[in-house]
């Protein structure tokens, strides 16, 4: 598709561009992605076993992830089969860090985990 003009707006306006989606998604990858990105790690206690590798529920959201980023960024393709053959955290971290996702994937991990507090904000009392 030609993504010069008329093409880039309906892109936009399907919801295919990061724009005003989740907040640590690069420019120009699907917020869909982002957000399936952000369920996995924040449901790491669902989705990760005690080797800190996907089971098989985790492994058939990383799936539906890696089909959407190949679908829009073939060039990715090495990286993805790095990351089918061994789909444990740090390469599921390496995944998103290298080509979608701008903001500390492991952070999102550890509160998934239980082991830090997620930030909230309340107002001075």
């Amino acid at each position: 598709m030609n993504l010069m003009g008329e093409g880039l707006l309906a892109y936009v306006l399907m919801g295919l561009y990061c724009i005003g989606g989740s907040k640590c998604c690069r420019e120009g990858y699907r917020r869909e992605l982002c957000e399936q990105y952000e369920y996995l790690l924040s449901n790491s206690q669902m989705f990760f076993d005690k080797n800190e590798c996907l089971n098989s529920d985790g492994k058939r959201v990383l799936e539906r992830m890696l089909r959407m980023l190949l679908d829009t960024r073939p060039e990715h393709r090495r990286l993805v089969s790095l990351v089918r053959r061994k789909p444990c955290i740090d390469e599921v971290v390496k995944l998103g860090v290298l080509t979608f996702y701008n903001c500390d994937p492991l952070e999102l991990y550890r509160a998934g985990r239980g082991l830090i507090e997620p930030y909230t904000y309340s107002p001075n009392l």
